[in-house]
């Protein structure tokens, strides 16, 4: 049976898979970056969402009877997170960011000096990892993965959640900064829209249970009607 985050990462990741003749399908690097971002805020509007019943929205995603084992989990992955990101103040930072620096960290381990590795500039790793292909699967797990600790920050940490997502999304937003998230990887409209609040999106991540358990759970329809009294 499919989980919720399996549900919502295929959501995310499709519309960026990009297939090949003669090849696994791929997600191209930039691309990656933009979706990473994309399930990592989803997550947080979801645990946001429900943050007075995480154990509840684990059962949607975790083994049954260790609901509560997974939400301390999911705050413990995020207490990592912001203890090796101490000045992150934009959720940019602490995902397709801090995916970013982690990716080039590796290429830069691979060429220290001593090695035997090739030495590398910070404009080859630049170069490289524009050009990188991610396995679907590699992606895809990445995704889960990141989701999660969106999750554990939006509903073990809302107070540090609506901060983050009001520093990024509910202050004005100049050309340089859109062309620098473009750059980035994130797939941004021509206009941008106005911006919501993570209540708002919060609301709209919702309906996405809604129709995830009416569809693949219908076992929890009670419980979500009582949960949402």
């Amino acid at each position: 049976m499919q989980t919720l985050l399996e549900s919502l990462t295929y959501r995310v990741i499709g519309p960026a898979i990009k297939k090949k003749w003669f090849s696994e399908p791929i997600v191209p690097f930039r691309r990656y970056l933009g979706v990473y971002e994309e399930a990592f805020e989803m997550g947080v509007a979801l645990g946001y969402a429900h943050r007075d019943k995480l154990p509840w929205l684990a059962q949607l995603f975790s083994d049954k009877g260790r609901e509560q084992e997974l939400v301390n989990a999911l705050s413990e992955l995020v207490q990592q997170r912001l203890s090796e990101l101490p000045s992150a103040n934009s959720l940019f930072t602490l995902g397709m960011f801090a995916e970013e620096d982690r990716i080039k960290a590796d290429f830069r381990a691979r060429s220290i000096p001593g090695t035997g590795a090739f030495s590398l500039s910070e404009d080859d790793i630049e170069g490289m990892v524009n050009k990188l292909d991610i396995p679907v699967a590699v992606a895809f797990g990445n995704l889960q993965t990141v989701m999660s600790v969106g999750i554990g920050l939006g509903g073990a940490f809302p107070n540090k959640a609506e901060e983050f997502w009001t520093y990024q999304y509910e202050r004005p937003i100049t050309e340089y900064r859109i062309l620098k998230l473009r750059a980035a990887g994130l797939n941004l409209p021509a206009t941008m829209p106005k911006s919501i609040s993570l209540t708002q999106y919060g609301e709209q991540i919702r309906l996405v249970v809604d129709a995830f358990i009416s569809k693949n759970r219908p076992d929890l329809v009670a419980q979500l009607n009582s949960a949402r009294r």
